[in-house]
Parts: C-alpha cells; sequence; structure tokens
C-alpha cells in the first residue's frame, strides 16, 4: 500500500532523516513533478550529507542557501521552454523596447526643445537601449542588471512627485516588471533570433524619425502601443514560419 508521499507526489516515503528529511522534500515539491519524480531521491540525499546529528534530524530546517538554490531550480525548470517561459520573455522584450523607444522620446524632445540635458538624466536615458541591446546579443544577465539599475535610479524621484505620485509609480511598476521578467526569463544565455532584432531595430528607427518630424505632441502610452505591436507581429511571423502546431519560442525562434 503507497504511503502517503508516494501517492501525492509519486516519490518513495521520507527514510530515516526524521523531521529534517521530511521538510527537505516538502521543499522540493517547488519543482515540476516529473523532475522531482527523477531526482528527489538523489536531491535529498545531497541536502542531508553532513546532518547525521539525530537532534538535527528532528528539528532541523534547510539552510538559506539551500532553499533559494531549489527556488531557483524551480523558475528556471518552469519558466524554460514552457507556455510561461515564453509569456515571461515576450513581457521582457516588449518592456526593454518600450522603454528603450520612451528614451528616444524623452531624448528626442529635449533635442528638439534645445534644453540643456543633465549628465544623470542622459545616464538614465542610455539604459534601456543598452539593456536592449545586451539581451539581443545574447547577454541576458547583463540586460537584467541594466534593466535593475534604471528601475532603480526612478525610486529616489518617488519622494519629489508629489500630486503626480501616482503616476510616477506606474511608470516605476512597468519598469520593474521588465526587470522582473529579465531575471525570471533568462534561459541558457541564449540570443534571440534574427527577427527579433530586425524588428527591435525597425521599430526604433521609426520611433526616432517619428519623433524628429511629427508635431511634439507625444503620450506616454504611445512608445508603449508600438511596443506591444511590434512583439505581436514577431511572434505571430515567428509561429507561422514554424508551421501548424509548432510552437517556437520567441526568445530564441530566427
Amino acid at each position: 500500500m503507497s504511503s502517503p508521499d508516494e501517492s501525492r507526489a509519486g516519490e518513495p516515503a521520507a527514510g530515516d532523516g526524521g523531521n529534517l528529511e521530511r521538510r527537505y522534500r516538502a521543499l522540493l515539491r517547488l519543482l515540476p513533478a516529473r523532475y522531482r519524480a527523477e531526482r528527489a531521491d538523489e536531491m535529498t540525499e545531497v541536502f542531508l550529507a553532513g546532518r547525521e546529528d539525530d537532534l538535527d534530524r528532528e528539528h532541523g530546517w534547510p539552510g538559506w542557501s539551500e532553499a533559494a538554490a531549489t527556488l531557483a531550480l524551480a523558475a528556471r525548470l518552469r519558466l524554460g521552454d514552457t507556455r510561461a517561459g515564453r509569456a515571461v520573455r515576450l513581457v521582457a522584450f516588449t518592456g526593454l523596447l518600450g522603454h528603450t523607444l520612451l528614451s528616444v522620446q524623452e531624448a528626442t524632445t529635449t533635442l528638439r526643445a534645445d534644453l540643456p540635458v543633465p549628465a544623470a538624466d542622459l545616464l538614465v536615458l542610455a539604459l534601456a537601449p543598452l539593456a536592449l541591446l545586451a539581451l539581443l546579443t545574447g547577454r541576458a544577465t547583463t540586460a537584467a542588471l541594466t534593466a535593475t539599475a534604471a528601475a532603480a535610479l526612478g525610486l529616489p524621484l518617488l519622494a519629489a512627485e508629489g500630486p503626480a505620485l501616482a503616476w510616477a509609480l506606474t511608470t516605476q511598476a512597468a519598469a520593474w516588471t521588465t526587470a522582473a521578467a529579465l531575471w525570471a526569463g533568462q534561459r541558457h544565455r541564449e540570443a534571440p533570433g534574427a527577427r527579433w532584432s530586425v524588428a527591435a531595430a525597425t521599430a526604433t528607427t521609426a520611433w526616432t524619425a517619428w519623433c524628429l518630424l511629427a508635431p511634439p505632441v507625444l503620450a506616454y502610452h504611445h512608445p508603449w502601443l508600438l511596443a506591444a505591436a511590434t512583439t505581436a507581429l514577431t511572434a505571430v511571423a515567428g509561429m507561422r514560419k514554424a508551421g501548424p502546431g509548432k510552437n517556437p519560442d520567441p526568445a530564441t525562434t530566427s
């Protein structure tokens, strides 16, 4: 007759590791069921190695480093070649492209108004394009770090927003969502396919020309509409090229 642990997850019941082993197995339930069924015993043995004290086996808990490593592995497995992973990578690309187009809009507006640009503002304007370039060249960690730095630089400005605080929080939410998607959606540090680079370059060039030539009445949501449309069209084009029944990863399809 199967034990509760076996019937619940297809895993062997806890051995002689006491409460500590049960807690490790509970931690491993963060992992996908198939991976857990194949590796849970091995991982539990590794976790329990060196923790032979009876008191520790009865009252001990998994360490913080072990919990963090398991959580990171679970995120990597669940956001790999899955629908959730593909969706997260689409959000990351859209966020970086949208912020790049916003930087273009702000830079061209300032240029047309012939206003001096402080060095700090120049840094902020440059971070989004740099992060997008890093992503498109396969440097996912650099892209995530750069996007996080850009989001962090906006935090001190919140205190000075006053009545516009709600709007500032909205822009910060977009920045942090982009950064979080970049961290969560990393997959083998592969560069996106060539189609995504062409799409980003085309959208940025077209938006730069529009900002330079059109009347200077541009809203915050305009770059986001263009970024979302670019992502959608590029994703659809990739699926059509892959053929029926295929579901290519937008982060790596050329």
